[in-house]
């Protein structure tokens, strides 16, 4: 006899976002468990992930406003 599978919710979640181009994954960042996912944590990441692209792509940063 099958197992039932669990009815009932995780009460553990973790979110994990991440930046990709067309070769491979940019950037990933774990979202620590008390956080809110609001524009100024948002914000902190897209910095981050500028950083990054600048060193990993420098070619696609040439016309990039600041």
């Amino acid at each position: 006899m099958p197992k039932k599978a669990r009815m009932s919710k995780s009460k553990v979640k973790f979110m994990l976002v991440y930046f990709f181009d067309s070769m491979n994954i940019f950037h990933r960042q774990w979202v620590p468990a008390a956080q809110t996912t609001n524009h100024y944590y948002y914000t902190e990441i897209l910095k981050r992930l500028r950083k990054m692209v600048v060193q990993i792509r420098p070619n696609i940063v040439i016309n990039w406003i600041i």
